[in-house]
């Protein structure tokens, strides 16, 4: 669940390691960027799972899909938009999938159960929900 975020600073490239499966590690990745840059301007929401065929839970025990793909990035998101300069031409990309076009947002299921889990609904859940938050960001 490892992410990396590439900056440049006079030319040169620094990878930090971020794991959005745990929300433990972003105060770290934070202090780390704060210490390199005074502003971000662009921001891709890229990385996650797929594919998790039993229900598996991040570090605070939301399911994965969930946790990672969604909750991770629009966590990320929200911790950085104070970097953003507001003087600046500024982007914030969310990759969803075009599996949100098959399968609805079932509220009700969006924390799957062990008893309930679907890699299908899982997934595609965490995917509905960035498009969301991509709107939500958008307002």
């Amino acid at each position: 669940m490892k992410s990396s975020c590439i900056t440049t600073t006079k030319g040169k490239v620094q990878l930090i390691l971020l794991d959005l499966s745990d929300l433990t590690t972003f105060k770290p990745f934070l202090d780390t960027l704060k210490s390199i840059t005074n502003y971000v301007s662009i921001l891709v929401n890229n990385a996650g799972v797929f594919g998790i065929l039993s229900r598996k839970t991040t570090a605070q025990g939301i399911e994965l899909n969930v946790g990672t793909n969604y909750i991770g990035h629009a966590y990320l998101t929200e911790l950085l938009l104070p970097m953003f300069d507001t003087k600046r031409q500024n982007r914030i990309v969310n990759v969803s999938s075009m599996i949100i076009q098959k399968q609805p947002l079932d509220l009700d299921k969006f924390n799957l159960d062990s008893e309930h889990y679907n890699t299908v609904t899982a997934y595609a859940n965490s995917k509905v929900a960035n498009v969301l938050h991509a709107l939500y960001l958008n307002d």
